[in-house]
């Protein structure tokens, strides 16, 4: 304690540190711990004594959507209008919600807005729509364009949302283990533009080929990788690196291309 007592004699700031041992020695003594909160900025401050232009939350009924934490204060009076359209009249409706401080130290984000549950920030659509559309897509086997027909948007906007889907998805996939595929395997190859960042050492600097190996029946996307180029070699580390995943497929379906017979029966013998 006393070298504590010493820094604020001398009117020194606490460090982090410092302030979790001083919430110790409280929690120890069985005083009230004070939670931790991040300083507003002195012109919020000075905003708040002069015209009460934020306030505290206390009840738990506003979460920072980053951390979840319930140290939030309103940053003004004067809400924000959100308009979207209603999954189930089609019309067009208006929220309001307000933008909120996030006060947690550990939370990387100062400010939110806080609407409705079924309201996305950056979208006209609810989330009772998003689901439905990524849903018909998926379990109906159907297209894009159909499936955004379905819900009233365009295919691009459904492609995003199965987009975003998917890349949540990854960690799930990772969890749990591979795709189940049905023994049919596809594969083909495109001739695809790819960002500058990525290019291989060449002539072909912008170019590559995408390789991809889904299945039949299900549609599912197996093995997906790139390459600067395409022949025999790129086909047989493709089709190891399918191997490798786990997968044995009973009948590969090609293009015709000559480049796959050989790797074909080097990697897999079993196959037709």
């Amino acid at each position: 304690i006393r070298p504590l007592m010493t820094l604020l004699d001398a009117d020194e700031r606490l460090m982090p540190q410092l302030i979790l041992d001083v919430e110790s020695l409280k929690q120890a003594l069985g005083a009230p711990i004070t939670p931790l909160e991040k300083a507003l900025p002195f012109a919020y401050q000075l905003q708040q004594a002069l015209f009460g232009q934020w306030e505290e939350v206390d009840d738990g009924s506003v979460r920072c959507p980053h951390c979840d934490s319930e140290l939030v204060r309103r940053k003004g009076n004067k809400p924000r209008r959100k308009k979207y359209r209603d999954p189930g009249t089609g019309e067009w409706r208006e929220v309001e919600g307000y933008r909120y401080f996030c006060r947690n130290p550990a939370c990387e984000c100062e400010t939110f807005t806080d609407y409705p549950d079924d309201v996305r920030l950056y979208s006209t659509s609810t989330v009772d729509t998003v689901i439905w559309g990524v849903m018909i897509y998926m379990r109906m086997r159907t297209t894009y364009r159909l499936a955004a027909e379905a819900v009233g948007v365009s295919h691009v906007t459904l492609w995003r949302w199965a987009m975003m889907v998917g890349d949540q998805a990854l960690p799930v996939a990772a969890l749990f283990g591979m795709v189940r595929s049905s023994g049919v395997v596809g594969v083909d190859e495109k001739w695809v533009l790819v960002p500058k960042n990525n290019k291989p050492a060449g002539k072909r600097k912008r170019w590559m080929y995408v390789y991809m190996a889904v299945d039949v029946f299900t549609y599912d996307l197996l093995h997906i990788d790139i390459y600067p180029y395409n022949g025999k070699k790129e086909a047989r580390a493709f089709l190891q690196a399918l191997k490798a995943k786990g997968y044995c497929p009973r009948v590969i379906i090609t293009d015709m291309c000559q480049d796959y017979d050989e790797p074909i029966r080097t990697v897999f013998p079993g196959a037709v």
